[in-house]
């Protein structure tokens, strides 16, 4: 590990310290990573229609390999925050299935944050809207994922499959722009 001086004069040595503990630590393995996949960023609009309808909730998931990381944003406006629920979550490609195990659930308009799969599998949102009108999800994922199919984002089984892109979500779900 190479030291650069933070500081000069008398109190150049007191620099020293200033360096955190981590640093002298860490293996350089466990702080950078390099990942054999494509780095990605996507974002989606995402339409829940009110409480009580069809279509007040809706999951979406991407496929990650463990130790692949994501950093996502997700918002939504005009709604109070107890009446939006969100349940992060994860889904092992086990055989027979594993339990789905919840990384961050509760209610609120907004979060951010990271995740660094445990698994390979399924990684991704339950949204649901408690409120009585429409609200618009706002979703942003970036990092080393595989986007999914329309119907294997919304947990929906079946054989086929509708690729995901812009020109293939209904209406209600709105535009998926990748940057």
């Amino acid at each position: 590990m190479r030291l650069k001086p933070l500081a000069f004069g008398p109190l150049a040595a007191l620099a020293l310290f200033a360096v955190p503990a981590l640093a002298a630590d860490a293996a350089p393995g466990e702080v950078a990573r390099a990942y054999d996949s494509e780095y990605r960023t996507d974002t989606a609009t995402l339409q829940l229609a009110a409480s009580g309808e069809e279509g007040n909730e809706l999951e979406y998931h991407v496929r990650m390999k463990a130790g692949s990381t994501l950093v996502y944003a997700w918002s939504v406006t005009d709604v109070p925050a107890e009446l939006f629920y969100t349940d992060f979550h994860g889904e092992a490609d086990a055989r027979p299935p594993a339990p789905e195990v919840s990384y961050r659930e509760g209610l609120g308009t907004a979060a951010q944050g990271s995740l660094v799969a445990p698994f390979d599998g399924l990684h991704g949102w339950l949204f649901k809207n408690d409120s009585l009108k429409p609200v618009t999800v706002k979703l942003t994922v970036a990092g080393f994922y595989d986007q999914l199919s329309l119907r294997e984002a919304m947990g929906i089984a079946g054989p086929e499959y509708l690729p995901f892109g812009p020109a293939d979500w209904p209406d209600r779900y709105g535009p998926v722009q990748k940057r």
